[in-house]
């Protein structure tokens, strides 16, 4: 099952892809700095941009849909005709919802608001074996606002199927004890900035997040193996939803590669 938390700009997944800078800057690996001092979150680069391979587009009274994915994996037959098939139900999916939705306000005499779906893919990591990819998604249904996300996965172009990259692991909870710590360490730096402290607080609101609630991407610096991980956590996830999103980059370590499963092992390293 691939994961559907809430919406972001998709830079910072191609960012991963991009180079090493995220394990050179302060809060992407472990810190040498003082308490007292504040550490800024990575800065990632702007994304680079991809050659669209479909985009289809659908607007009218009734809903506005749009629906995307690069030509890096549209080249790929059977990547394409499972980004295809799900191109088509989520159109289905938004038409449906969107026709129940009208006939419910026309006969309870309200104003029906046009329903919305927009689904972008990108290519995050391409690797002799495999495509790392990640969507970002918004949908809207009504109300005062709508709901996006992202979701990813990896296509394994030797079998020809899609992986979940929590599924790379030994198991969330292994992946949890050698990433959970320094995880909760720049979440609680990226809390403080958006909350305006000078440091973490205590209660709820401060929290470690479980990696089972992230949707995670896998990024390269070098285009021949995986060396990056990141880590999105959807808005009610790790904050309010007045703080929107975070996400967490990490460099691959030793205690990462611990806790790949044994088949997948051999895409990857530790960042360098």
């Amino acid at each position: 099952m691939l994961f559907h938390p809430i919406p972001v700009a998709l830079a910072a997944a191609i960012g991963l892809a991009a180079c090493s800078q995220a394990a050179e800057q302060p809060g992407a690996g472990p810190s040498t700095d003082s308490p007292d001092e504040k550490v800024q979150a990575p800065e990632l680069p702007p994304p680079p941009k991809q050659e669209t391979g479909r985009e289809v587009s659908v607007q009218n009274d009734l809903m506005d849909f749009s629906y995307s994915y690069p030509a890096k994996a549209g080249r790929i037959p059977e990547l394409k005709e499972e980004l295809d098939r799900r191109l088509d139900a989520a159109r289905s999916d938004l038409e449906r919802q969107a026709n129940e939705d009208r006939s419910s306000a026309q006969e309870r005499n309200y104003n029906y608001l046009r329903h919305s779906s927009a689904t972008k893919w990108s290519v995050i990591a391409d690797l002799p074996e495999w495509l790392s990819l990640a969507s970002e998604f918004h949908l809207y249904f009504g109300g005062a606002h709508g709901i996006g996300g992202r979701e990813s996965f990896v296509w394994n172009k030797n079998t020809d199927r899609a992986v979940n990259p929590a599924d790379f692991f030994i198991s969330s909870a292994a992946l949890q004890g050698k990433a959970g710590d320094e995880i909760c360490r720049i979440l609680n730096i990226q809390r403080s900035e958006r909350r305006d402290v000078d440091q973490p607080g205590e209660g709820t609101a401060w929290e470690c997040v479980d990696v089972k609630k992230a949707t995670i991407f896998f990024g390269s610096s070098n285009g021949e193996i995986f060396d990056r991980i990141g880590f999105y956590f959807a808005p009610y996830v790790a904050g309010g939803f007045a703080e929107g999103d975070y996400e967490i980059i990490l460099p691959v370590d030793t205690g990462i590669m611990s806790v790949v499963a044994p088949q997948y092992r051999s895409a990857f390293a530790t960042a360098r």
